[in-house]
């Protein structure tokens, strides 16, 4: 039998929650995974200085390219070079929306093709 008041019921009440964007396309379903690479969204009026405060780390380091045009309301990247523990770090930072998995973009053509 449980107990309101037991140790374990005060530890998971006193016990944060820890946030964690969501992590989309990674499942290979819509093609090969760029390993280290991914998109990401903050939540509009998060900046990117204080990303890098709730990341503590300089990002700028690890941004490809930022979207300002595509979604001009927030801050979206494509960030490089990203291994698990940063991007663990990233996601836990509550002004990020969602980060997505960069898909590779395979073009094969035929030898001589006209594309004409």
């Amino acid at each position: 039998m449980s107990c309101a008041n037991s140790p374990q019921a005060v530890l998971t009440m006193m016990s944060p929650t820890i946030y964690e964007a969501p992590l989309r396309y990674c499942d290979e379903e819509y093609g090969p995974v760029v390993a280290g690479e991914f998109l990401v969204q903050l939540k509009v009026g998060h900046s990117l200085n204080d990303h890098s405060l709730a990341v503590g780390t300089y990002l700028e380091t690890h941004i490809r390219h930022i979207y300002g045009a595509i979604w001009p309301d927030s801050i979206t990247y494509s960030g490089f070079g990203v291994d698990d523990n940063l991007l663990a770090r990233i996601r836990a930072d509550p002004g990020v929306e969602m980060v997505d998995c960069n898909i590779a973009n395979v073009v094969t053509l035929e030898p001589n093709v006209d594309l004409d």
